[in-house]
Order: C-alpha cells, then sequence, then structure tokens
C-alpha cells in the first residue's frame, strides 16, 4: 500500500492594519521540518525562540513571509500591533488538504466453476480530510477470461466509503489473481489496492437418490407410499428428470413431480404412490437422470406386495 506521508501543517493567513497601510502577514509552522529564525518567534511555557518547531500553542510573528502553496486559516483570536501580530488559540487552526485512500475486499480468494462469475466486493473508503475522486484500475497476470468493475471511479467526501463489485471468471479451470488499485485524482501518489485470487474449478455433474423404505404391503384398491431423496451431488445447479419402469403392471404408478431443479449440494423429496385392483408383488424403479450430462443418473427399486382384502368373524 502507497502512502502519501501525513504531514500536519498548520498555517494561518490575516490582513493587518499597520500604521498607514494594510499588508498580508502569513505564519507557517510545519512540525520537525521548519527552523524558528528572527522572523519568527514562540511564546509559551513550553517553546523557546530559535527552537526546532514540533508543535505550536502561541505563536508571535515578526515582519512578513512569503506565501505558501498549501495554507490553513485562523478565523478568530488574533491579537496585533504595527510591529507584531499574535497567532494563538491553536484550536481555530484548521488542517491542510491532504489525500488518502484505503481499499478493502470482503474476501481475498473464492471458488467459482467454469463459465461462472465470483463476485467482491470492495470498499473504497476516503481516508483524507477533502472530497477527492478515485479511480479504480486492475492487473490481470493469469488471463482471467471476465474481469469486470461495475465502476471505475468513485468520488467521496472525507470519510466517505463506498462499495464496488468485482467480477471474475473463466471458461476453463485454474487459478487466477487479480490486483486492483484505487488511486486519488487530486494527488496520484496516495493509492492502496488489493489482492484476490479465484480458484475456477471443473464441472462435475452428480446425482443421489435414495428411498425411506424399498418394501411396503398395502391391500388391493390402497396404494402404497415411498418418499425418495434427490440430492444434487455436482458443483453446479442442475435440473433432474424422473422417469419410471413397471415390470409387472401395477395399476398405480403415479410420482408428484417428474423433476426438480437443484443447487450443487441442494435435497428435495418427491413422493411415489403405488397400487393394483388386484393381490401380487409390484416392482417399480425409478431413475433421476441430470439435464446437465445426460450420462449421469441414479435410480431406486421398490417393492410393493398388495394382498386380497380379507373379511371374517367369529362370534
Amino acid at each position: 500500500m502507497v502512502r502519501k506521508t501525513n504531514e500536519i501543517i498548520i498555517a494561518a493567513i490575516i490582513l493587518v492594519a499597520f500604521v498607514g497601510a494594510a499588508s498580508e502577514a502569513i505564519l507557517i509552522v510545519t512540525p520537525s521540518q521548519i527552523e524558528v529564525s528572527d522572523l519568527v518567534s514562540l511564546e509559551s511555557s513550553v517553546f523557546e525562540s530559535n527552537k526546532t518547531v514540533t508543535d505550536i500553542t502561541t505563536a508571535t510573528f515578526y515582519g512578513s513571509v512569503r506565501q505558501p502553496t498549501s495554507m490553513k486559516y485562523v478565523t478568530n483570536d488574533i491579537v496585533y500591533n504595527p510591529h507584531r501580530i499574535v497567532f494563538s488559540n491553536h484550536q481555530n487552526v484548521y488542517e491542510a488538504a491532504y489525500y488518502d485512500v484505503n481499499l478493502t475486499v470482503d474476501q481475498e480468494a473464492k471458488t467459482a466453476v467454469e463459465g461462472e462469475k465470483a463476485t467482491y466486493f470492495l470498499t473504497v473508503k476516503n481516508t483524507g480530510n477533502v472530497t477527492d475522486s478515485f479511480e479504480l484500475t486492475y492487473t490481470n497476470p493469469d488471463n482471467a477470461n471476465v474481469v469486470d468493475l461495475d465502476r471505475t471511479q468513485v468520488t467521496l467526501n472525507a470519510s466517505e466509503t463506498e462499495t464496488v463489485a468485482l467480477k471474475i471468471g473463466n471458461a476453463t479451470a485454474g487459478t487466477f489473481g487479480i490486483h486492483v488499485t484505487a488511486t486519488s485524482q487530486s494527488d496520484s501518489s496516495p493509492a492502496d489496492f488489493v489482492s484476490t485470487t479465484t480458484t475456477v474449478e471443473e464441472i462435475v455433474y452428480g446425482v443421489d437418490l435414495s428411498v425411506d423404505n424399498g418394501a411396503k404391503t398395502t391391500d388391493v384398491g390402497v396404494n402404497a407410499t415411498y418418499t425418495l431423496t434427490v440430492k444434487n451431488t455436482g458443483n453446479v445447479t442442475d435440473s433432474f428428470v424422473f422417469t419410471c419402469t413397471n415390470p409387472d403392471n401395477a395399476n398405480v404408478v403415479d410420482l408428484d413431480r417428474t423433476q426438480v431443479t437443484l443447487n450443487a449440494s441442494e435435497t428435495e423429496t418427491v413422493a411415489l404412490k403405488v397400487g393394483t385392483a388386484t393381490a401380487g408383488t409390484f416392482g417399480i424403479h425409478v431413475t433421476a437422470t441430470s439435464q446437465g450430462d445426460s450420462s449421469t443418473a441414479d435410480f431406486v427399486s421398490t417393492t410393493t406386495t398388495v394382498e386380497e382384502i380379507v373379511y371374517g368373524v367369529d362370534l
């Protein structure tokens, strides 16, 4: 991270009425960078004349000093006479403008699959003390197919933050590093950067199909109900189609759904009803087939025993 040295410049400017004319008087004190001279002396219990300035509470100015590029101003608590000016009450001295930025990311490493994008959320904070614009640029050393910033520039007040979305993806598996830099547009030296690493995996399709109980018994004309559970064991969202085979010709074979769509690792249940009007044993085979890859499938078998209804009484 590149930072501009945080130099607090204390400056004051005032128009002072000297005898017969008005003139501009300026006092500049930069901590640890300026020597007190014959033109500037300090009046306090802490500082003495002709010492290096590291802080200021009260200062007396004699003569004139050329105006600097950056200034801050004292708005009150000024005492003057034709020969000297006293700048006092440092709480009324405002800091000079400085520029700085902080850039962070919600998570440095994420995983995606081929053809899909990982999304990162970058937070830009203006850590300077004035409104500034920040340009966002990136480097893509691993040549990811998709690198998308939803904004390339933000304007922020001092201490304000903004969130920018970064999307990264690639058509083939691999690891892809992206480096994003936020640079002040008022002073190009303040900048900050973050790095992200996106792992792109090959697409895997998978399905697991199970049943609560593979064998049940019922009566003629009454359906047995099975609960099937389908799980997407792949790493992408997929749809699964259910088909049935009925080799023993049961009268009733009913699935309450013939297709479900599941995210990776997600599960869903499907009800299967089997029944017949005559006694016997009836096998049903149910298959769940991936629509992303038709060679990926799983199946379960059920056996339903249908018994004759028997009426009897003993008196």
